[in-house]
């Protein structure tokens, strides 16, 4: 019987062989709140292992994180426990992840505070990690810069039309702008609505419905709604083989409507992709659901390694992908 990696890699090199000098193999988390272990598996262990066998057969690939630090800070109970005075937290709602302060107020912000269990420890499960986030995608890139001006531009009719085939009864309107610029008053991402874009100046003009004010940003400011802005990070990094949560795997869901957008507003192949299930997880023997970020459910790999070598839990995390495999 074959391995599921091998298919996998198998899948990648038929694909993008002919392509693609460099295969990219990448893995996505956003840094909500607690990064756990079970975030190990489909963005470090699966990634690593398809791209250590597309190695072995003589291609050049690398092992990327995106860390998606532009996403909009809900201010969840669980996230707002994290700070001495909550009541006082609730001011950051809607705030990019990497404006929200660290709670505990020894690293510059939250994304710097929960990734360092995560990050620094990385190197126990996989060599060679390159990590970037969203942040640097939208200020240094500049094939997302291209992306977004397309999709603001060229491309805005037929993505909206595309995104709306997957909303039912609440599709977008025509003359829809998919970015969400940060207000410049408030710092909130998720209330803004963009009302035009000067393709010439790269300026986005904006209302924000929680305070009202009418602002203007560069795109480097700001974020392209969520299925666009993963279609965008395939498009800008050359993305070949990326792994998603069962969350994504829905017929119909998010991964099939990213599919669609790459293949058919876009014109390039999506990566190639493997569903995995989420980490449970039980404290004292009673089940407390699956290990979640924002909801602060799990323990960290600086947790993990303190009791066991970081192979042990790659093997089982490996064995379980292989089950599931096997059963589908």
């Amino acid at each position: 019987m074959v391995h599921w990696a091998e298919r996998k890699a198998e899948e990648v090199v038929k694909t993008f062989r002919e392509i693609r000098d460099v295969l990219v193999c990448n893995g996505g988390l956003s840094v909500s709140g607690l990064q756990h272990v079970g975030r190990l598996r489909g963005e470090v262990t699966i990634v690593d292992t398809v791209r250590k066998i597309l190695e072995k057969r003589g291609y050049e690939a690398k092992h990327t994180i995106v860390l998606y630090t532009m996403d909009a800070w809900k201010g969840k109970e669980t996230q707002l426990k994290q700070f001495s005075d909550p009541e006082e937290a609730k001011a950051f709602t809607g705030r990019p992840l990497f404006l929200v302060p660290d709670p505990q107020e020894c690293h510059k912000n939250w994304v710097e505070h929960y990734w360092e269990n995560f990050g620094n420890y990385l190197q126990h499960f996989a060599l060679d990690v390159e990590v970037v986030s969203t942040k640097e995608l939208y200020e240094k890139n500049m094939r997302m810069k291209e992306f977004i001006v397309k999709t603001l531009t060229e491309k805005r009719s037929e993505a909206v039309r595309t995104i709306n085939k997957y909303r039912g009864r609440n599709p977008h309107p025509e003359d829809w702008i998919p970015f969400n610029p940060i207000c410049e008053k408030c710092l909130r991402i998720d209330s803004t609505v963009a009302v035009s874009f000067d393709e010439k100046t790269g300026i986005i003009e904006y209302i924000c419905k929680a305070c009202g004010n009418e602002g203007r940003q560069p795109l480097e400011r700001g974020k392209l709604t969520w299925r666009l802005e993963w279609v965008g990070v395939w498009y800008s990094m050359g993305v070949s083989f990326e792994p998603y949560g069962k969350d994504h795997a829905t017929p119909g869901g998010s991964r099939d409507s990213c599919n669609d957008l790459a293949r058919n507003v876009y014109r390039f192949e999506p990566p190639v992709g493997l569903p995995y299930e989420w980490v449970g997880y039980s404290r004292k023997g009673v089940d407390v659901g699956d290990m979640g970020s924002s909801d602060f459910i799990g323990f960290t790999p600086k947790d993990w390694i303190e009791v066991a070598e970081g192979e042990v839990l790659r093997y089982i995390y490996l064995f379980y992908t292989a089950h599931e495999e096997n059963s589908a």
